[in-house]
């Protein structure tokens, strides 16, 4: 997933909204995963998403 965040951000410009503000997001489809769980579609109008990866070893 990381890859595909880094490629995004290359390929298209600044966000226009508040990205120092608190994360806010449209959801525009919800869906579930057996797997995943609970999954959420949408458009981020503000904030910054994080991606953060956890090892256990």
């Amino acid at each position: 997933m990381k890859r595909v965040i880094e490629y995004y951000c290359c390929r298209n410009s600044k966000p226009s909204g508040d990205v120092s503000g608190p994360f806010r997001m449209q959801i525009s489809a919800v869906d579930y995963s057996p797997y995943l769980g609970k999954i959420g579609i949408g458009k981020i109008s503000r904030g910054i998403l994080a991606c953060e990866i956890i090892s256990f070893s």
